[in-house]
């Protein structure tokens, strides 16, 4: 039996759940064992330099919880300035002095040493209302690895001077450099390529395209800009885009871009390394208009650059760029005068905090719908970066990061039968972040820069194979994988916030890290997992998943029960992770399978159950 009954992602607890408004009233109730005798239990909160800025005394409610086991304490407090802040309880009784502070669950517990607190954050601005994003499906993809429209031998190469032209569109993408160049490999992808599936992500139930970067640039990749204001012309014209969101809304599709602002290519119109521009370049010249975007140790070949690969120098955030950025007819105005819906800000981390909230601002100017979300890799609410404490969710930053936590959590749990880690995750995410942002998370299983999530869930090490341009999962092996990522996606798209697929992971396509993750689509597979998606899609419909109330139910080493829901509504999600039937009590309608279920289902080996009740 637990000695301290605290948990601040139950609203039974804290209430609010989650992240607080300024100045809005949390009430607190804890409960501790009737056999303490105590006196002088007080709340302790501390602000991130630790200075502490409240001391509540906890009053004892003249009543027990649920039986004599338990005493009943509360209080409730405000905060008035948006940050981060820190908590814990503390207490005496005749042996001394004790604390309650989380354990690695989120639970309180008594502890004789103050090794960790509570958290709570506090922001001061509400997000727009979102409705075009809410609940719907994400689809990430990598415009040369998609879908070409054209012979690949028709591609306007302006500006490339080292490329290999993959022919067949099924061939592996190059695992090494090509004429000592890294990237260069092109499968011919284009903007009017995607137009033309779009009635293939339509049937996925897809509603927002998050395209890598679009804009100028010598690399298959795109992450070392040489032009801002030009589409690469290997993807097409403005026109060109045009006409893909134009055809994308018609099937109510919204895109969002790529922002890479932290650092530009060394082969761009700004540094012109190697001359190949008519501007003048900072690396040609101090005298160039760009010199001052970017900081050299020695003029010019020693420059601060993004984790000191010297193709990508890092610009000088407090510079012009910041103004070419964000102000009137700068990069993100022309963008977002095209139509798209709003940006993912690349390594968003390694920008400070003055700019990320222009771009935001500059973001929001033309669309006071458009998202901005944020390149995170962890829990984003408490996210330290360069000695600097981030206020990404305070409400004038960022409204989504990509949740690599919540992605983390659920391959912990399927690949390596780790349940705790998930729970942990999600009752973290509830308890940390507003809930005006946990709603629009995106919910990656893997992405550009990770494996493939069904190789990663197959368990294979990369590190054993010696081939990996080459490798395939034995059929065994892959078998069980699918399983595996069909519980995954299940979890994705019930969760909150709303699920993103990488192009390709439908048709179970694998890979290791960068490059093998970067295959061209192959268009010639079907699987089951597609028609599963479009299920999926058609129940994240019910407005439960775009802004529901997620509780957790239950969960043991295998077994993981959680409930979304909103005003009288309500669904089940039963995830069955073990290599045994497992029986839960329940009556609804099963909502992949629209078959009636009274008292009780039983799930099999490997599977998961989505179940519709009244609450």
């Amino acid at each position: 039996m637990e000695n301290i009954l605290f948990k601040p992602y139950l609203i039974d607890y804290k209430a609010p759940v989650g992240a607080l408004k300024v100045n809005e009233e949390v009430k607190i109730n804890l409960y501790i064992n009737s056999s303490y005798n105590i006196y002088r239990l007080k709340l302790v909160m501390l602000n991130d330099l630790e200075d502490v800025v409240l001391v509540n005394y906890l009053e004892f409610k003249d009543t027990f919880y649920k039986d004599i086991t338990y005493n009943h304490y509360y209080t409730s407090f405000s905060l008035n300035d948006p940050y981060i802040y820190f908590y814990y309880f503390e207490f005496s009784d005749c042996y001394g002095e004790h604390f309650i502070i989380p354990n690695d669950l989120c639970d309180g517990v008594l502890s004789d040493s103050l090794t960790s607190k509570f958290q709570v954050n506090v922001y001061s601005k509400t997000s727009p209302s979102f409705n075009w994003y809410k609940g719907k499906v994400m689809y990430q993809i990598m415009v040369d690895r998609f879908h070409r429209s054209k012979d690949i031998h028709s591609l306007d190469m302006k500006y490339k001077t080292n490329f290999y032209l993959h022919l067949d569109f099924n061939e592996h993408v190059l695992n090494g450099p090509y004429n000592g160049e890294y990237h260069v490999d092109f499968f011919g992808g284009d903007l009017k390529g995607i137009e033309d599936k779009l009635d293939y992500l339509e049937s996925l139930g897809v509603g927002v395209i998050y395209l890598n970067p679009i804009f100028l640039s010598p690399t298959s990749h795109k992450y070392n800009t040489s032009d801002y204001m030009m589409i690469d012309p290997m993807y097409g014209t403005i026109d060109d885009f045009i006409s893909l969101i134009t055809k994308a809304k018609e099937k109510k599709i919204s895109i969002i871009l790529d922002g890479v602002f932290n650092h530009t290519g060394d082969d761009s119109i700004y540094f012109n390394k190697y001359g190949r521009f008519s501007s003048l370049g900072a690396y040609q010249s101090k005298k160039s208009p760009y010199y001052s975007w970017y900081d050299f140790d020695e003029f010019p070949n020693k420059y601060r650059s993004w984790w000191g690969i010297s193709t990508l120098p890092s610009v000088n955030q407090k510079s012009g760029f910041a103004s070419f950025v964000t102000g009137e007819n700068g990069v993100i105005d022309t963008w977002m005068k095209t139509g798209i819906k709003g940006f993912r800000l690349d390594v968003v981390d390694e920008i400070c905090d003055d700019f990320t909230i222009k771009i935001h601002d500059a973001i929001r100017k033309v669309d006071s719908d458009a998202i901005v979300i944020g390149e995170v890799w962890e829990d984003a609410s408490n996210k330290c970066a360069y000695g600097v404490r981030r206020k990404y969710f305070e409400g004038s930053e960022l409204d989504s990061v990509m949740n690599y936590e919540l992605k983390n959590g659920i391959i912990d749990y399927l690949r390596n039968d780790n349940l705790r880690s998930l729970v942990k995750v999600t009752r973290t995410l509830l308890n940390n972040y507003p809930k005006q942002n946990l709603d629009l998370m995106m919910n990656i299983l893997s992405t550009h820069d990770t494996y493939r999530i069904i190789t990663m869930l197959s368990k294979v090490d990369e590190n054993s194979v010696s081939d990996k341009l080459n490798f395939k999962l034995d059929s065994d092996t892959l078998s069980h994988a699918i399983k595996k990522l069909f519980m995954a996606y299940t979890i994705t798209y019930t969760m909150p916030g709303i699920p993103c697929i990488y192009y390709g992971d439908e048709v179970y396509m694998e890979g290791f890290r960068d490059p093998y993750s970067r295959e061209a689509m192959k268009w010639d597979v079907t699987t089951p997992l597609q028609a599963y998606l479009k299920a999926l899609a058609e129940i994240r419909k019910d407005n439960v998943f775009t802004d529901g109330v997620y509780h957790e139910v239950y969960f043991d080493n295998m077994h993981f029960v959680y409930e979304r829901e909103k005003d009288d509504t309500k669904y089940t999600i039963i995830i069955n992770n073990s290599a045994y039937p497992y029986t839960y009590h329940i009556t609804g309608l099963n909502a992949l399978t629209n078959r009636f279920i009274i008292k009780s289902i039983t799930i099999d080996p490997y599977n998961s159950v989505i179940i519709k009740n009244k609450k």
